[in-house]
C-alpha cells in the first residue's frame, strides 16, 4: 500500500540515526576528519554573512520607503498650497 501524498515530504526529509551516521562517515571519507571543523566554520560564517546581508537589505528597503513617503508628503503639500493660491 502506498503512503498518502500529504505525508510524502515529511518522509523524504526525516533522518534517523542510521542516516546521520552514514552522512558523517561520507563526510569524513570525502574531506578528512581535520577539515570537517573548518567546513563547519565556513558554513557558519557564510550563514551569518547571509543573514547580515538580509538585515541590511531590509533596513535599506525600510529607509527607501520612508524617504519616498516623505517626498510624497512634501509634493502633496506643495500641490495643495498651489491649489489654494490658485483658488484664492
Amino acid at each position: 500500500m502506498y503512503a498518502p501524498t500529504a505525508l510524502l515530504p515529511v518522509a523524504l526529509f526525516s533522518l534517523g540515526p542510521g542516516e546521520l551516521i552514514f552522512i558523517a562517515i561520507v563526510l569524513i571519507v570525502l574531506f578528512g576528519a581535520r577539515r570537517i571543523p573548518e567546513l563547519g566554520n565556513a558554513i557558519g560564517q557564510g550563514l551569518r554573512n547571509f543573514k547580515k546581508g538580509l538585515r541590511q537589505a531590509e533596513a535599506e528597503d525600510a529607509n527607501e520607503r520612508k524617504s519616498i513617503t516623505a517626498q510624497d508628503a512634501v509634493e502633496l503639500e506643495e500641490s495643495r498650497s498651489k491649489a489654494q493660491h490658485h483658488d484664492a
